[in-house]
């Protein structure tokens, strides 16, 4: 592992390490909207790797330690900031789309998160906050 990403050998992925879940390449924390997410991973050249992609909600809930609260991933692997108790802490963005029910349309503009708050998934509005962190498959 080299301090900047984390390789996991099961899901052959390799992840981001850093968790402080911006869009911005400067020091600046700052909330997102998951298309500038995507777009974010889309152009990430980090690492020594341009492959970076928005995680799917399923690939992101693999980094989820339900063993741990506040917050629910290993901090020895991924840093992330200091818990927060705060409920309205933004999840990290998916590129997985909302479907309301089997077999139906996508909701109107709703995309899956994970709040690594408290390990859970949600869904929500595309346009609101959230946070992003980019993985790439492994060679």
């Amino acid at each position: 592992m080299d301090r900047l990403t984390v390789i996991d050998e099961k899901t052959r992925l390799v992840w981001q390490r850093d968790g402080k879940g911006d869009c911005s390449d400067d020091d600046i924390e700052g909330n997102c909207s998951q298309s500038m997410a995507d777009t974010h991973c889309k152009n990430l050249d980090f690492a020594g790797s341009t492959s970076w992609r928005l995680p799917t909600v399923q690939e992101l809930q693999t980094i989820v330690d339900h063993s741990r609260h506040h917050p629910a991933i290993d901090r020895m692997w991924f840093p992330e900031p200091e818990p927060s108790r705060d409920v309205d802490v933004p999840g990290y963005w998916s590129s997985t789309v909302y479907f309301p029910r089997r077999n139906s349309a996508p909701a109107d503009r709703a995309a899956w998160s994970v709040s690594f708050r408290v390990g859970y998934a949600t869904n929500k509005s595309i346009e609101s906050d959230g946070r992003v962190r980019c993985v790439h498959d492994w060679p």
